[in-house]
């Protein structure tokens, strides 16, 4: 495809290589058809505070500022992800996993590949009475886990992008927990013989196979299909999704439209530090009190004293601006702020105090956004490979000839006030 220019989020302007970008993920809004869309998270919402880095002239990002700050990105998809395996287009169709790398997600999501779930159930109670709410896998149903772990029980691999040699892909083939997997072969040979070995093996784990000419785009392959046996057990496979899944998207803001964007509410920005300092500090886990009290509490309802302090947090001045999610049922920034704090041991003093920092900015961009009349949105690469500056200049010029028009008009004096 060749070097070209990316979109700024904001303010439609040029990214070009090397530009310097605050980096993002969007999460698609689950109710977006059900609201009117009048709050800047009416399409879709930030699930991540930035971080910074530079426009690597392919569609990503890289030499990224604030390296341990990634993790926090990662961490939160392991939340709400929707794993994937291949897809038919196996140079595209990049798998996606709760166990990938920071490199790995930043391909998945510039290939639209990574989907969450709308339905997170209160994620942080989860955590505290330690109870695993994603789907459990049925015994005879197979998933993309099981069937993995059956492939390189018998002696092969599973494709990771690299060699072909002795490896198949394995996907899902309508959606997480589907019960509908199909297998694969990596590369342009055939491995019919391998395919039988591994059905024969599947056969044997009590699941019901079938080989068979492709079923993707390469119809001149050859697929195993793997389904659970009729009459399995708690297995009712539907024909649609019983689930919201939402679409993650990137966001690259430029540096230079980010500091505008900070000035527009700028006088709020020494408070709404001071309290992302306060959050920060109370994201802490508390020592156990001194009188033993809690500690007798937790016997019986373990983590009660996290639960204690989330819910001082979100009532709190502070809390209602970085510990809790816009959205219900969503991974936003109140779960993305936490989960960064969760590594503060590795995060160093200077990527603590730039995160700080960008969590009062982002607070001052939401209120300067919504008052603009913009909703997030992921960036594209849409228009020409390079960015044509003086058509963007002459536009802008003509744009703000109609808003100062339209200000006039309007009888505001110079501090917006109406006269």
């Amino acid at each position: 495809m060749g070097s070209f220019a990316m979109t700024c989020a904001v303010s439609d302007l040029p990214i070009e290589d090397g530009d310097k970008v605050r980096y993002l993920l969007l999460s698609s809004n689950p109710y977006v058809e059900e609201n009117i869309k009048c709050y800047v998270t009416g399409l879709w919402f930030p699930r991540t505070y930035p971080i910074q880095a530079v426009y690597n002239d392919y569609g990503s990002i890289d030499k990224v500022v604030q390296p341990n700050l990634c993790q926090g990105f990662l961490d939160g998809l392991k939340i709400d992800m929707v794993e994937k395996g291949w897809g038919d287009n196996s140079v595209h169709d990049v798998p996606t996993k709760k166990d990938m790398t920071f490199s790995q997600m930043l391909e998945a999501v510039w290939e639209g590949r990574i989907s969450v779930s709308g339905n997170i159930r209160e994620p942080y109670i989860s955590d505290i009475l330690d109870k695993d709410c994603s789907p459990k896998a049925k015994e005879g149903v197979p998933n993309l886990a099981n069937i993995e772990a059956l492939i390189c029980d018998n002696g092969y691999s599973i494709y990771d992008g690299g060699s072909y040699d002795n490896a198949f892909m394995v996907d899902e083939e309508d959606y997480a927990n589907s019960g509908r997997v199909r297998v694969r072969t990596a590369g342009y040979s055939e491995k019919v013989r391998d395919l039988s070995k591994i059905a024969s093996a599947a056969k044997k784990a009590g699941y019901a196979v079938m080989l068979t000419k492709g079923t993707g785009n390469y119809a001149d392959a050859v697929d195993l299909l793997i389904r659970p046996l009729p009459g399995t057990k708690d297995y009712h496979h539907a024909s649609r999704k019983d689930d919201r899944e939402l679409q993650v998207g990137q966001c690259m803001i430029r540096e230079d439209v980010w500091q505008v964007l900070v000035s527009y509410s700028k006088r709020y920005l020494k408070k709404f530090k001071e309290e992302a300092a306060k959050s920060w500090e109370s994201s802490i886990p508390l020592p156990p009190a001194p009188d033993g009290l809690m500690d007798e509490l937790e016997k019986s309802e373990p983590g009660i004293r996290a639960f204690l302090d989330k819910m001082r947090r979100d009532h709190s001045e502070y809390g209602q601006l970085f510990s809790k999610d816009a959205i219900p049922f969503t991974v936003g920034l109140g779960r993305a702020f936490s989960e960064v704090v969760k590594n503060h041991e590795n995060i160093t003093d200077e990527e603590k105090e730039y995160f700080i920092q960008a969590a009062a900015e982002m607070a001052c961009i939401q209120m300067t956004l919504s008052n603009i009349r913009y909703m997030w949105r992921p960036s594209y690469s849409n228009g020409p490979q390079f960015g044509e500056w003086d058509l963007h200049a002459k536009i802008l010029k003509d744009f703000h000839t109609l808003a100062n028009d339209a200000y006039k008009a309007k009888g505001y004096d110079e501090d917006g006030e109406g006269i």
